[in-house]
């Protein structure tokens, strides 16, 4: 039988969370470069990718920082997470996008 979540450690579940959340952003982003063939769809995607993988993407970085610095059992999944978190965070690849034109 499965573990519930519960049941997990609690580097685990911090661990767990982040890598939830950053799934879920990962997921908006390859939702908001799908076209669509209407305009309006593609606004409020790319918004909701901006505002929800923004935040999402946010929480899991604070998630990773947090099981790097409390807790050991898991420190190279933290690192990744981390690095993963502020490479995929939507805000920063507009600013990149921005900067370069």
């Amino acid at each position: 039988m499965a573990r519930s979540f519960s049941r997990l450690s609690s580097s685990a579940q911090l661990l767990l969370t982040g890598v939830v959340l950053e799934c879920i952003t990962l997921l908006l982003c390859a939702l908001a470069v799908i076209p669509f063939a209407d305009a309006n769809i593609a606004t409020i995607i790319f918004l909701l990718l901006l505002i929800v993988g923004g935040l999402a993407s946010s929480i899991a970085l604070v998630c990773a920082l947090v099981g790097l610095v409390k807790f050991r059992q898991y420190r190279v999944a933290n690192i990744c997470l981390a690095v993963v978190s502020v490479v995929a965070n939507p805000l920063v690849l507009l600013g990149l996008y921005m900067a370069a034109y």
